[in-house]
């Protein structure tokens, strides 16, 4: 039997009827699909950051929260899809990760560990689906996808090497509004149960745009596509 590629595989799973429905993805086909998805369900965070629990309810919050701001029409398809499977698989490395004695996860470097598994699906089904810029595209939003909470940690010339490795695999295209798509879709996870969370969202959003000397994260049109409050 032949085997699928990652692409034949995400097709299985994810559904595109028109501009008003959009996507539509299938969790019980990725479960199917990639192994890791059902792993997700038994991966447990710290409720003092993810009260929704497992990895997996994490990733399905993301995920149908961006659906739902997707149907806005702020993003091209081609571009909502790559940026739709950054938010399916931004998490998938926290499967690899050590589990503490409290049973939470230990969840630190996660984001390289889903960068590399993602290459590693790209080559070992020999995928034909992708070209190499739109795999760097979705590799790259995986892998900087903690960028919002992490720049202020990072030293100057680490945060500009990884801003510069960013425009480099964009080629021109405003990737600070791909990443707001990303970052809002996780982040409305982790703040929907506390208090005034979108103002804080919001500020940490503006705050990441501000420090790196970009435009505003909000593209002109698309406030209610990106905004928490949508």
């Amino acid at each position: 039997m032949k085997q699928l590629s990652f692409g034949e595989k995400l097709n299985k799973c994810i559904t595109y009827t028109s501009n008003v429905d959009g996507f539509q993805v299938s969790f019980e086909k990725l479960c199917e699909y990639f192994p890791e998805f059902e792993k997700m369900k038994t991966v447990m965070q710290r409720p003092d950051w993810h009260q929704e629990g497992s990895v997996f309810n994490h990733t399905k919050l993301a995920v149908e929260h961006f659906l739902q701001q997707y149907k806005d029409g702020c993003l091209r398809f081609q571009m909502g899809y790559y940026v739709l499977i950054a938010i399916l698989f931004h998490d998938i490395g926290k499967v690899f990760c050590p589990i503490g004695e409290d049973g939470y996860v230990k969840s630190g470097g996660h984001e390289r560990l889903s960068e590399q598994y993602l290459k590693k699906m790209f080559i070992t089904t020999n995928d034909t689906f992708f070209s190499l810029h739109e795999m760097s595209l979705i590799t790259t939003l995986v892998k900087h996808h903690d960028l919002r909470y992490k720049y202020k940690e990072m030293k100057p010339n680490t945060l500009n090497e990884a801003i510069n490795e960013i425009k480099t695999v964009f080629r021109g295209l405003d990737w600070l509004r791909y990443f707001s798509y990303v970052w809002v879709a996780d982040a409305c996870v982790v703040f929907r149960n506390r208090k005034c969370f979108g103002c804080r969202f919001v500020a940490i959003v503006f705050d990441v745009a501000d420090s790196i000397s970009e435009s505003s994260v909000l593209s002109k049109g698309c406030e209610s596509a990106i905004s928490p409050f949508a």
